[in-house]
């Protein structure tokens, strides 16, 4: 997959990658050395979502927005709520060419499941 806005990643294990440059996806700058899992989906649900194809720029600006990198003081701040962060990320799957279907499906999981990360901080 190809975007508009090349995303360089390094990949540090099977489900994991650092970003090599900053980037700016949908208005957001998601800072080089960010470490990502890609679109954090089971891979039974590989089907609807995976990790680095299509919903990866979503996916970033989404990690981001539940775990921001540290501010100058040595703070994480998040710019939204979670509910906001979901949707979104939902937003951007759509402007990314994913279906409503399976756009829908990763916005439900998100809701469903992102309390757990989001509480923990990442």
């Amino acid at each position: 997959m190809t975007w508009p806005t090349p995303i360089k990643l390094l990949r540090t294990g099977p489900t994991t990658a650092v970003l090599l440059e900053s980037v700016e996806l949908f208005g957001v700058v998601i800072p080089e050395g960010y470490t990502t899992d890609g679109a954090s989906v089971p891979r039974a649900f590989y089907n609807i979502i995976a990790r680095f194809t299509d919903a990866l720029p979503a996916a970033l600006v989404h990690d981001i927005r539940y775990d921001p990198p540290e501010n100058v003081y040595g703070l994480k701040v998040r710019a939204l709520r979670r509910s906001e962060a979901d949707s979104e990320f939902y937003r951007n799957l759509r402007a990314s060419g994913v279906s409503r279907r399976r756009a829908w499906l990763a916005y439900s999981a998100v809701r469903a499941g992102g309390w757990v990360p989001w509480n923990r901080g990442s």
